[in-house]
């Protein structure tokens, strides 16, 4: 019997229950991680890492903001106020009785929340937005207008005074 008989045939016969699914979850995941499908792309996005490191910039301690209480290690290479590339503690030899003090996940991720392609480099408010509320039956279809600094400060201030 061939393989993709095999496949259909106990596709078809299998009843769909919680456990089924996992179990058929884990089978395929498995043969597309053993396949290299999933490393390739970790692979390719160290190649790019590495390669914009190269010109070694300066290591820096950075703060975490996440606040989750770990007060997680992290170290970002900077090179012309960019931040390129972000590690953990990696001054002495992991050991029992002087631990490597790692970073969060969330802490690690920091790199890419700051230079995120759809992050925000600038004040926005909604186009038709007035103080008060404004058009609120537009919130969600109304199109957004860059906006000062200074006019974006001026706004909170008086929301929070109007407010107040």
């Amino acid at each position: 019997m061939s393989g993709e008989n095999l496949l259909t045939k106990a596709l078809t016969n299998t009843v769909l229950t919680r456990r089924s699914f996992l179990k058929w979850s884990a089978a395929l995941g498995g043969t597309a991680a053993l396949a290299g499908g999933i490393s390739y792309g970790l692979k390719a996005a160290e190649a790019a890492a590495e390669s914009l490191a190269t010109d070694e910039g300066k290591w820096v301690s950075v703060a975490c903001w996440h606040n989750c209480g770990g007060r997680c290690a992290n170290y970002a290479l900077v090179k012309d106020g960019v931040v390129i590339r972000q590690k953990t503690d990696d001054t002495h030899p992991d050991s029992v009785d002087f631990p490597q003090q790692r970073g969060c996940a969330r802490g690690r991720t920091q790199r890419v929340q700051v230079f995120g392609a759809d992050r925000l480099k600038y004040p926005m408010k909604r186009k038709n937005w007035e103080p008060g509320g404004g058009k609120k039956e537009l919130r969600g279809r109304d199109e957004w207008v860059r906006i000062s600094w200074d006019e974006a400060l001026d706004l909170v201030a008086g929301e929070i005074k109007r407010i107040k």
